[in-house]
């Protein structure tokens, strides 16, 4: 199955780590929102990001963050789509939002529409903001958004 999702993840205090090819990055205390997408295969690419393993693939910016034991995975929320480009959409919507800040580079660099990041930090705001705010956008994108249940 195709679709778009959004990992919710939570770093609880600020670090620093190196993040492939974009070179060390730092990272400030906080929830974070990637947005990403599968062209096939949605469920085991929601399962890879879950995993904690620290010998895992790195192989997109987000396995750096998702196999380093301090970031938490809160939640994931997805949504069947065949467009690819309902990705950049949905990212495009969640940076309008007044919480949200973008991470420079972060998951973009392949980004055919010019998104400048997949990674958004979201500023004083609880987790049900956040996923309540996703869930408006990708409706208002005709997306039917469902919480992963693991």
């Amino acid at each position: 199955m195709k679709g778009v999702y959004v990992l919710l993840l939570e770093i609880p205090k600020d670090y620093t780590r190196r993040i492939g090819s974009l070179g060390v990055m730092q990272f400030k205390k906080g929830i974070y929102a990637y947005i990403g997408s599968a062209q096939s295969s949605l469920f085991p690419r929601l399962e890879r990001h879950y995993a904690k393993r620290r010998k895992k693939h790195l192989h997109w910016h987000i396995d750096y963050l998702t196999s380093f034991r301090i970031v938490r995975m809160k939640e994931a929320i997805y949504a069947r789509t065949d467009s690819k480009k309902s990705e950049c959409l949905l990212t495009e919507k969640l940076l309008a939002l007044p919480f949200s800040k973008p991470v420079p580079h972060f998951g973009s660099t392949d980004c055919k529409h010019g998104c400048g990041s997949h990674l958004l930090l979201m500023l004083d705001s609880s987790q049900e903001q956040i996923v309540s705010s996703i869930i408006e956008n990708c409706k208002e994108l005709a997306l039917e958004p469902l919480v992963y249940e693991r």
